[in-house]
């Protein structure tokens, strides 16, 4: 139960945040000079440090190592995780005198980079928040929990779909899927659109039926869409990756899957591999589909031409992930116990490879058919 502090009583506060800790102390300075422009949680760290101004003792902050059995540190994580899936603004009480906090970038210290940043805030605060988004955004969080058992938040998905460990191209594409920003299904139904451009919103394989980012992703009866969760099915299978029917709310949380053995051990390999295939079928399966549509005559390849591809696709991972092992590539070569960790399993003959055939170029590697 959280107890508010008099004001008039020294506080030490336990963090195992140095980022927060950090800002309300040695970088208060600059990032109020710099208006909390482009800071992540900007306004809480505003709003905090005017209630930090309020208080007449003193305040310390001491850093505690995380995840580390600290008892208050584990409670307040608890509490911090039941925090972050509610709204920020019903969380805290921002009511104090606005002469205790800076309001604005000191011009001295803008520059255009900030006040580019600045511009966009401000434009995305008139844009609000889109339906669409949200929605998106609930169907991944409520699949991430159903399939995972771990309640994500918005901005933990955010940060996983758009992370560093995304490549730039699939970032793109969940980023366009979360917006709804392809134009698809009834984004050709305006008024103003000639009867044979509405026609496009219609899928013409499957009867007239509205062809949204769901029916091309999950539903399509075109070949394609079936053949390549088939085989992404038999991976995961054969990896001991538990299956669940596709949907785009799944396919957005695969930014974020959370895959533990028996021990409740996080098999990273397993979910490295896991957000690969099934965010890489769906951008595979929407490829497809714009091949299609490209060709002005929407025909289908064979579902024996839709497999090979997919597994090629999915062997050319596996080659660009041993070569990325390189040492040539110093901080930003993939660790070889990772590679190993995430195709191991699933691989051709695996039990006749050499035991360097991660970044041995010369060995001849492949994954299974998944087919079988």
């Amino acid at each position: 139960m959280a107890v508010m502090i008099p004001r008039d009583v020294n506080a030490k506060v336990e963090t195992d945040s140095k980022y927060a800790m950090n800002a309300l102390t040695k970088l208060r300075v600059k990032i109020e000079n710099e208006g909390f422009i482009g800071r992540a949680n900007g306004k809480l760290i505003a709003e905090t440090i005017a209630k930090l101004r309020q208080r007449k003792a003193e305040t310390s902050f001491v850093w505690v190592k995380g995840h580390s059995g600290h008892p208050a540190n584990e409670e307040a994580d608890k509490l911090a995780g039941e925090g972050a899936l509610k709204e920020t603004d019903a969380l805290f009480d921002f009511n104090h005198p606005n002469d205790l906090h800076l309001s604005g970038a000191s011009l001295m210290h803008m520059t255009q980079k900030l006040a580019t940043q600045a511009f966009r805030d401000r434009e995305e605060l008139k844009l609000g928040k889109r339906r669409q988004t949200e929605e998106r955004t609930q169907q991944a969080r409520v699949a991430n929990e159903q399939i995972f058992g771990t309640k994500l938040s918005t901005p933990a998905l955010w940060k996983a779909v758009l992370g560093k460990k995304m490549e730039k191209k699939t970032k793109d594409f969940l980023w366009k899927v979360t917006h709804e920003i392809y134009m698809v299904g009834a984004a050709w139904l305006k008024d103003n659109f000639r009867p044979e451009i509405r026609d496009r919103a219609y899928c013409k394989h499957c009867h007239g039926v509205l062809e949204t980012m769901d029916h091309i992703l999950t539903e399509c009866n075109t070949p394609g869409q079936a053949e390549v969760w088939s085989i992404t099915r038999n991976l995961l299978d054969t990896k001991g990756i538990p299956w669940n029917e596709p949907t785009v709310g799944l396919i957005i949380s695969a930014a974020a899957p959370t895959i533990c053995d028996a021990k409740g051990k996080r098999r990273t390999g397993a979910e490295r591999l896991y957000s690969k295939l099934i965010i890489g079928a769906a951008k595979h399966i929407w490829a497809l589909r714009c091949r299609r549509k490209m060709s002005g005559n929407d025909v289908p390849l064979s579902k024996q031409e839709v497999s090979n591809t997919w597994l090629a696709k999915i062997n050319n991972e596996l080659m660009m992930d041993r070569a990325m092992t390189s040492y040539r590539l110093g901080k930003a070569a993939l660790k070889v116990s990772l590679v190993r960790r995430t195709w191991g399993g699933i691989l051709e003959n695996e039990d006749e490879l050499p035991r360097d055939w991660v970044w041995n170029c010369g060995v001849l590697v492949g994954i299974r058919t998944g087919q079988g």
